[in-house]
């Protein structure tokens, strides 16, 4: 192993001087993404209604009087 390596000292001073880390600018979602997720939007709303629909038929099953 390298037993010369040793930790370096930042003193207040040099961190104004080292060179700020650049970020990359944030990127617009694409075109497939916006679709992705229009779809998924579009999924979980018709799940919710077809949720909604079963349930009022089921209920409007019962609701009816029985033929004897």
């Amino acid at each position: 192993m390298n037993e010369n390596k040793r930790a370096r000292l930042i003193k207040r001073n040099e961190v104004a001087e080292q060179k700020p880390v650049s970020r990359k600018p944030q990127k617009q979602p694409s075109a497939i993404q916006t679709s992705v997720e229009a779809v998924k939007g579009w999924i979980k709303d018709r799940q919710l209604s077809q949720q909604a629909q079963t349930r009022q038929m089921f209920d409007a099953l019962f609701a009816q009087p029985q033929p004897e």
